[in-house]
């Protein structure tokens, strides 16, 4: 089945794959037609492109100006973005907790142990029951 099919009742199904195959035998009648215009889509492209550059030749003399809207003279130097730019990235920088890994784990500590956290994994011991010999 065709996909664009998918979805539909048996009975629109059929009637669109009716109206697709007369579609495509009208298409084909007209393609071996010489009364109707033989002109492929190429064709048409090149016509369309040629009345264009005809069209391009006359409005050479109204030239407008690309960028209307930047008549104000606000110019910024390289180094002033830089600046703003590396100002932005420390503002940044310090609002994450990683700045100072040290600092970070310190706050941590002392998050758990305000809220009662304390360590609560098994520590393995050296020689377990497993690992010791029979006697």
């Amino acid at each position: 089945e065709k996909p664009w099919f998918q979805g539909m009742n048996k009975k629109k199904k059929a009637e669109a794959k009716k109206q697709t195959r007369e579609n495509i035998r009208e298409s084909r009648k007209n393609r071996f037609n010489p009364d109707k215009s033989s002109a492929t889509t190429v064709d048409l492209l090149k016509e369309r492109f040629e009345k264009e550059k005809v069209n391009d030749g006359d409005e050479e003399k109204d030239v407008v100006k690309p960028f209307e809207g930047l008549e104000d003279d606000r110019s910024v130097t390289y180094e002033e973005l830089r600046e703003r730019f590396h100002r932005k990235l420390k503002g940044f920088q310090s609002s994450r907790n990683c700045a100072d890994p040290e600092k970070a784990a310190k706050k941590r500590e002392e998050r758990d142990a305000r809220r009662g956290y304390l360590d609560k994994k098994r520590k393995r011991d050296n020689e377990t029951e497993e690992s010791k010999p029979a006697p």
